[in-house]
């Protein structure tokens, strides 16, 4: 496209018109802005964006908004994808589009032949369909009305170009790629002997690469300096080095280069620039070490604590004798021993280094004893010493149980029991007993001044009884339990069986209650209701004359006859009896009663009762008052 009048004019006037350039240029469609015009804006309908975009940052939040629409399907195809976005805005370097074709950044030429996308066709552009529309391309030489236009520059970390568009309309702009060239020619050894090389390095770099340093590393865990991008080029400097062991060596050259984009690629060492060297040390001569002087022998004195000796005292579990076995030799003499019980008593001496302690421990706990000997030296100096095996361990256990739960009657009937619990403690102490009758009564007990426990039951029965000791201990912060039990059975004197009376014996004077119906008679007595009256036995149907009605008569009388003499002589055992319990009792008014009413005209019975009132004292036992009762109330009426 040829320049127009309006251009013509506009480059004349120079960039004090540049608002009338933009208005004519919009009138004609062009997509250029003029010359020097860094903030020109294109809002032609070429402009992939209406306005363009000045800055990376502004271009990318454009791209993300996407409008019209096809933004980022049109950036993608040029080389710059949504993922690239934030790399784009981070890296893109401004640079410069040329009507000659060239894209020159930061003074390096990046691209040449290069065109450039738009929306609207020219008769000098060619289509170019993306995403399903059709775009027109048109290379720089033709589109271009200026000679320059600003432009935003990508490049990978190489230094090529990625991607780039033009700042006042985002039309994305590309071309043959001049791809920077750089290289490793040469790591080159020289040996100078077994242990010392003298290396050359030479690099090159062009088309937009410019060599910035390099290093070498001679493979024994050092580095050369930086060398400069002359000597580089030059390849002829030598870096002397000398290896200070006998192996094999790898060295590397790595090259720095400048590289377009504000970048430093590093060539990692490769082929030439990798050198395997080999140093040879030699063995140093050893001299011969002239034989030295014999020294004379001096003997040292020997000393040591071989072993602590702790034995327990018979019949105790915290009380320890102590000794010690030693070593003293060439003059070494034992002079004091100091024992520690790790118990905190601090320390001990004997009053001979090698006598026996004795030491009691008043708490429980694991305890280390030590042992320290000290010797005197023949120059006169001391020295203390102690060992691992003049060390002891002991470990003290709380001992506490309840050995027993005794029984022991406190009266003669045995109906009152003392339960006294014997116990015994070390390093515990007895906080309280908590006894238990037959799993149900409890009662807790402290010990007295004495330490002993004990409580005191009286049984109302005889049957057996369990009584259940729980002794609680204190052990440090700790409470501990034991428990013993005994059995006991109540033996209870015979007591009355009348209400009210059972405080008395049953055979005394007042265990008696009379029956209303005879008062010599106790109550609850068989004879104390009144006899029921014989039954007559049933006899069978017979005729009523003759010789069968003769026998059921003599059958009837014969039956009739025997119950009364068995009732007449039950009843004369009964009294018999009962006057016997009222002599045994000796009550005479409850005899004299019994005789009186039960015997009323009976002169025999009268008599008796007179006997029985004057009786000599030597007479008057239970036994003869007995004997002559039974005598009186047994003797039938009416005999002389």
């Amino acid at each position: 496209m040829s320049s127009s009048p309006h251009h013509q004019v506009l480059r004349s006037l120079g960039i004090g018109v540049a608002s009338l350039v933009v208005a004519i240029l919009a009138s004609i469609g062009g997509n250029t802005p003029p010359a020097g015009a860094s903030d020109f804006r294109d809002t032609s309908p070429n402009a992939i964006i209406n306005g363009g975009a000045l800055t990376a940052t502004e271009l990318v939040q454009k791209a993300r908004q996407n409008a019209p629409g096809d933004l980022q399907t049109i950036f993608s195809e040029y080389g710059l994808s949504p993922s690239e976005y934030n790399r784009f805005e981070k890296t893109a370097r401004t640079g410069t589009a040329y009507k000659d074709g060239r894209i020159v950044v930061d003074g390096r030429v990046v691209a040449t032949n290069a065109k450039s996308l738009g929306r609207s066709k020219k008769s000098y552009s060619h289509e170019k369909t993306i995403g399903g529309i059709t775009y027109h391309e048109s290379y720089s030489k033709d589109v271009f009305l200026s000679d320059t236009i600003s432009a935003l520059v990508m490049f990978n970390d190489k230094g090529q170009m990625e991607f780039a568009i033009l700042r006042a309309c985002a039309n994305p702009i590309t071309g043959t790629r001049n791809n920077p060239v750089y290289k490793c020619n040469a790591l080159t050894p020289h040996k100078v002997n077994d242990t010392t090389y003298d290396f050359t390095a030479k690099a090159s770099a062009s088309n937009g690469a410019s060599l910035a340093y390099g290093i070498i590393d001679y493979g024994d865990g050092t580095k050369s300096g930086k060398i400069s991008a002359a000597d580089l080029k030059a390849g002829t400097k030598k870096f002397r080095h000398v290896y200070n062991k006998t192996a094999k060596f790898t060295a590397k050259l790595t090259v720095y280069v400048s590289v377009p984009g504000n970048q430093t690629y590093t060539i990692a060492p490769a082929g030439t620039c990798l050198q395997t060297v080999s140093a040879t040390v030699p063995k140093p001569k050893v001299e011969p070490k002239p034989e030295p002087k014999p020294k004379p022998i001096v003997l040292q004195p020997v000393y040591s604590c071989d072993k602590l000796i702790m034995t327990p005292v018979k019949g105790t579990d915290d009380t320890y004798m102590y000794s010690v076995q030693y070593t003293a030799l060439r003059g070494a003499t034992l002079i004091g021993a100091s024992y520690t019980y790790g118990d905190g008593s601090g320390k001990e001496s004997p009053k001979k280094p090698t006598g026996s302690l004795s030491h009691t421990y008043k708490k429980n706990g694991t305890f280390t004893s030590t042992v320290r000997l000290t010797f005197s030296m023949p120059d006169g100096k001391t020295k203390t010493v102690t060992s691992n095996q003049c060390k002891a361990v002991v470990t003290l256990k709380p001992v506490y149980a309840c050995t027993l739960l005794k029984a022991t009657s406190i009266n003669d009937a045995k109906a009152s029991f003392r339960f006294t619990a014997l116990h015994t403690e070390r390093r515990a102490t007895l906080k309280s007993a908590l006894f238990t009758l037959d799993g149900k009564q409890k009662s807790t007990v402290k010990p007295n001044k004495n330490g002993k426990v004990f409580i005191e039951y009286t049984f109302k029965d005889d049957k057996k009884h369990t009584v259940l000791a729980t002794l609680s201990y204190n052990i440090g912060s700790t409470t501990k339990t034991v428990k013993c039990s005994a059995n006991a059975t109540a033996t209870l004197p015979p007591q009355c069986p009348i209400a009210g009376k059972e405080n008395y014996a049953p055979d005394s004077p007042e265990c008696f209650a009379p029956c209303p119906l005879n008062p010599v008679i106790p109550v609850g007595d068989v004879d104390c209701a009144p006899p029921a009256a014989p039954t007559t036995p049933s006899t069978p149907d017979l005729p009523t004359t003759g010789p069968g009605h003769v026998a059921v008569m003599f059958t009837t009388l014969a039956a009739f006859g025997a119950a009364t003499h068995f009732f007449l002589r039950r009843r004369g055992q009964r009294l018999a009896d009962l006057a016997t319990a009222a002599v045994t009792a000796e009550n005479p008014a409850a005899l004299q009663s019994f005789i009186a009413k039960t015997h009323p005209n009976h002169d025999e019975v009268v008599l008796a009762q007179h006997e029985f009132q004057h009786l000599h004292p030597e007479q008057s036992s239970r036994t003869s008052r007995h004997r002559l009762i039974q005598k009186a109330v047994r003797r039938p009426k009416n005999r002389p």
